[in-house]
């Protein structure tokens, strides 16, 4: 998808570069809208579930996230796009052994369900860290 998404930004340059016509102006804005159509998707088409001791991502119903519980390290919050979006970073180690990370876009679930998100992998693995910005975005401070 992120291929996609390039490929539509530079194909819009290159439309946008080609001589004034009707056409031409058409596909230039149908391929900057599906750029932007790709980022709103990959921001607000997302959904989690738990699955026994797995926490599962979704977005845009083809990217998959399947985090084991016990290998979360920590919860941050992160900030994406100069600020524009805000979510909850979920630091773990994968199946190699390296650290990893997926984020919980605020924007897709609201504060109270990213909220009981946190509290519920909390509640299964006591272990993790939860930064206290997402405390605070919580209003668990």
């Amino acid at each position: 998808m992120l291929f996609v998404s390039i490929f539509s930004l530079l194909q819009f340059s290159i439309v946008f570069t080609a001589p004034l016509s009707i056409e031409n102006i058409f596909w230039a804005f149908l391929y900057a809208a599906s750029f932007f159509v790709f980022f709103y998707l990959l921001f607000y088409y997302t959904y989690a579930f738990f699955e026994r001791d797995v926490f599962h991502m979704v977005k845009i119903l083809i990217l998959r996230d399947k985090i084991p519980i016990m290998n979360i390290v920590s919860l941050k919050r992160k900030r994406t796009f100069a600020g524009a979006f805000s979510g909850i970073e979920v630091i773990y180690k994968n199946e190699r052994g390296r650290t990893d990370s997926a984020m919980v876009p605020i924007s897709a679930f609201g504060t109270n369900n990213a909220g009981s998100i946190v509290d519920k992998l909390v509640a299964m693995n006591p272990r993790i860290q939860v930064d206290e910005s997402v405390r605070k975005l919580m209003g668990k401070a």
